[in-house]
């Protein structure tokens, strides 16, 4: 190996631990590949994978800290991980896009999931075998084992896809939810979805003004990741300090999963920022507006309606 290429790997292995905290749903996993790849960085969680409400494992926090790693989260600023980021984490970036993208975009998962549901039941695959696959990850055994034990049977069954365990609000697939429309669908989410993701959103907002939390947050933006990639990149590693020179990263076009049969690392729909607008009706878009906070318009740039 050469001195240049040597010297590039001892960067790499002194790079911090990076935490990428997203709102579902806006393009995470590609983000949190494309740092992982454009670095050389291995992939972690730390939490239990919940939404709206998740926890921190500290321990694995603990091991974040450490560097070397990137690790991407749906976390919720709640007062309990807001102590455990600010005793061990100096950095780490918020993502966020306009909460009504974000809603429709949960509809169009939960589709999803339904789809990946039903060719697990035709293919004779099951939770356990996403189990397995998401157990290679150590951190994450004792949450699978700990929800496997404290949950009713079949509920880890019931949430569990090959993408990984999210324990979401039920109020997101009341029952029924599948034989709705779409439009009715996309209903449920905006009445119930998109109330939590405005709190997620301004619960970071209120972390950031808190003089108390003393980790530093970069707030990023998903329309600004559509709009020129390779900038939201640059900020990223602008905020970390972590010279370019060693970043490999070229952006690519992600596999898509609208056919569950498809084998894939990265699952998004390639949705225009304000696809919203068109997919919502007017009673929808009125609902939505009256739940907007003028300050979330106003730091983000998004339109009242």
């Amino acid at each position: 190996m050469d001195a240049k290429n040597t010297a590039v790997d001892t960067e790499k292995k002194n790079l911090p631990g990076i935490l990428l905290n997203t709102l579902p749903k806006s393009a995470s996993v590609y983000t949190w590949t494309a740092l992982a790849k454009g670095l050389d960085l291995d992939m972690m969680r730390v939490s239990c994978h919940f939404f709206p409400v998740d926890l921190i494992v500290p321990e694995h926090a603990a091991l974040l800290a450490q560097g070397g790693v990137v690790c991407q989260e749906h976390i919720d600023a709640s007062w309990q991980n807001k102590a455990v980021l600010g005793g061990c984490l100096d950095k780490m970036i918020v993502h966020v896009r306009d909460p009504r993208s974000s809603a429709l975009e949960w509809a169009h998962h939960m589709l999803t999931f339904k789809n990946e549901q039903e060719h697990m039941k035709q293919t004779g695959a099951g939770a356990d075998d996403a189990i397995a696959d998401m157990s290679r990850l150590p951190f994450k055994e004792r949450c699978i084992q700990y929800l496997q034990s404290a949950l009713p049977n079949g509920t880890v069954d019931l949430l569990g896809t090959k993408w990984g365990l999210v324990l979401m609000n039920p109020d997101y697939m009341p029952e029924g939810y599948f034989d709705m429309s779409f439009e009715e669908q996309v209903g449920v989410q905006v009445g119930n979805y998109l109330p939590d993701a405005i709190r997620w959103i301004e619960g970071w907002l209120d972390a950031i003004e808190d003089p108390k939390f003393k980790t530093e947050v970069l707030m990023v933006q998903y329309e600004e990741f559509v709009k020129d990639e390779n900038a939201y990149f640059d900020r990223i590693l602008d905020f970390y300090g972590i010279d370019k020179s060693i970043w490999t990263f070229k952006p690519f076009t992600p596999k898509r999963a609208d056919d569950p049969t498809y084998e894939g690392e990265f699952h998004f729909r390639n949705a225009r920022p304000d696809e919203w607008r068109d997919s919502f009706t007017a009673e929808q878009i009125d609902k939505a507006a009256k739940m907007m906070p003028e300050r979330l318009l106003k730091r983000f740039n998004w339109p009242e309606r």
